[in-house]
């Protein structure tokens, strides 16, 4: 005997094993807060609670260690154990820069005046370089390393020789210590370097600004201005 023949609708959804099961009625609401479980709104007069998202932000008291205001002083006291190129003894410059400003003017403005190297006293193949130069570089607080690379001086643009990173988030940076200098994972000689960090009590002379970084440093005092042409970041 055949079913009943029926032509009302068939609301039931097949699935993948051929049986029938009744669809899904799902009502649905513009926000949570228009369900009727939220606090019975609508009978109580009850409002869901808002939810206030605060944005953390560093520090920018004026003269904080943690702020934006204050100059890290980079001291270079010498690079040594440097390969001499082309069989006499080369000159170089050091600069310092953060991560994020690599490819910016910066790096080539904050370039020490050249300084030529001596031969190493005990390896003929090397050479040292003492530049005894300080690098004023703007405090960052959202940076946490700092590189400072030496360059040797060259036609067209000066040639890398090698960087080191320091990290300033760590105060052992004010000790004067030897780096190694790296240039494509490379030891490329060694570098004595230090870095002061910012202090509440600074004069406020002592404060770069981003226009003193586009000025550059002048030569120390009682000493020519370098006849070397102006190279590019290499």
């Amino acid at each position: 005997m055949l079913p009943p023949t029926s032509h009302a609708r068939d609301d039931r959804a097949p699935t993948d094993s051929g049986m029938m099961y009744p669809a899904m009625n799902i009502k649905w609401y513009p926000n949570a807060e228009d369900h009727p479980s939220m606090f019975r709104g609508r009978e109580s007069g009850l409002k869901a609670p808002s939810v206030r998202i605060v944005e953390q932000l560093p520090d920018a008291s004026p003269g904080s260690a943690k702020g934006p205001a204050g100059t890290l002083l980079v001291n270079v006291v010498e690079a040594f154990g440097l390969s001499v190129s082309d069989g006499e003894p080369g000159s170089y410059r050091v600069t310092a820069y953060y991560q994020s400003e690599m490819n910016q003017r910066v790096v080539e403005t904050r370039k020490s005046p050249p300084v030529a190297a001596v031969p190493d006293a005990r390896r003929k193949t090397l050479e040292d370089c003492t530049f005894n130069h300080q690098i004023r570089v703007p405090f960052n607080p959202l940076e946490q390393c700092l590189k400072v690379a030496v360059y040797r001086v060259a036609l067209p643009i000066d040639s890398l020789v090698g960087e080191v990173t320091l990290m300033i988030a760590d105060r052992a940076v004010e000790e004067l210590a030897d780096f190694t200098l790296l240039r494509d994972l490379e030891d490329q000689g060694m570098l004595v370097v230090s870095a002061r960090l910012p202090r509440d009590d600074d004069p406020p002379d002592e404060a770069a600004t981003g226009e003193e970084s586009e000025r550059g440093q002048e030569p120390p005092s009682g000493t020519q201005p370098s006849s070397a042409p102006s190279s590019g970041v290499a």
